[in-house]
């Protein structure tokens, strides 16, 4: 009935949110430090340089206080638990719509379930970029402000040059009035490619099982049933195609918070504020190594979780 779909709607759209509200909560010092590794540069008078996860942690907590971990929470558990809820809700809403249509269709003529998932999901994803990427872009700068007081670690802008933000909502007036309304939108590009992460995956996963199939087949007498895949198969196979993605769609972030600081910081200036200016700077200082800064926390803030960078 419609009551019980607008029921399972409805479901869908919490069990979002809850998800996103509660991953980011827990792991926002993770998030931070990443998105600080992805633009920190040798030098650099913006912020400490991190060598590793431990000792950014310990940087910023002597630096900055413990509060220094949770610097842009209030944006991400905003921008995070809507983005879910509104991602789950269009995506289960998309399937099923897909879904009904393709049972109208001749049998030769519709999607396979892949392409259906792959179509609701990027179309989903897409829609959530567009609506929300100004609160991460927010997010992004107040996770790069030092809350250090006074002069700071020796080397850095001293405070009266840092110019920091002292709230969200000061922030968005401020981009808005310095730098225009389209710099909330900074590293949009990136962000969708981004959407691309979950159909890379799938695609991955699915040629990773049929790998495993292949396997199989040679280990079972002739004439006999296809051999089921075992469960450490299976999670290999999970494993890899998330590994798969990552390594394909991870470039993007760091591309993209590049893109989102802030372009003027007291005296100290971002040279490369374009796309292709940051993809080559990172190329000629750091190679390849240079797309997968802050991979690390990444990794950590991903792996308990299993959700969408």
């Amino acid at each position: 009935t419609s009551s019980a779909g607008q029921s399972q709607d409805w479901s869908h759209l919490l069990s979002g949110a809850g998800a996103g509200f509660l991953t980011t909560v827990l792991l926002h010092p993770l998030d931070l430090i990443k998105t600080r590794m992805h633009v920190q540069e040798a030098g650099g008078r913006r912020l400490p340089y991190y060598s590793n996860v431990l000792q950014a942690f310990r940087v910023i907590v002597r630096v900055e206080g413990a509060r220094g971990l949770y610097q842009g929470v209030g944006p991400n558990i905003f921008g995070s638990t809507v983005s879910w809820a509104l991602y789950m809700f269009g995506y289960n809403q998309l399937k099923a719509d897909l879904t009904r249509m393709q049972e109208a269709r001749p049998a030769d003529a519709r999607l396979s379930p892949s392409a259906v998932y792959i179509v609701a999901a990027t179309a989903s994803g897409t829609a959530v970029s567009l609506v929300m990427h100004p609160v991460f872009t927010i997010k992004t700068r107040m996770q790069l402000q030092l809350a250090a007081r006074g002069k700071g670690p020796r080397g850095l802008l001293p405070e009266a040059q840092r110019d920091n933000y002292s709230s969200s909502l000061v922030a968005v007036r401020r981009i808005v009035a310095e730098e225009g309304v389209a710099s909330l939108y900074r590293g949009i590009g990136p962000s969708l490619l981004l959407v691309s992460h979950g159909s890379v995956q799938f695609l991955s996963y699915e040629h990773l099982k049929q790998a495993f199939r292949g396997l199989n087949a040679g280990r079972v007498p002739a004439g006999a049933a296809e051999a089921d895949l075992s469960a450490p198969q299976l999670t290999a196979a999970a494993t890899g195609s998330k590994v798969v993605a990552t390594l394909v769609t991870y470039p993007y972030q760091v591309v993209r918070s590049i893109l989102q600081q802030r372009a003027v910081v007291g005296s100290d200036v971002v040279q490369h504020a374009t796309a292709s200016g940051a993809v080559r700077h990172l190329w000629s200082s750091e190679r390849l190594r240079g797309f997968y800064r802050g991979l690390v926390p990444h990794i950590l803030r991903a792996a308990p979780t299993g959700v969408r960078p």
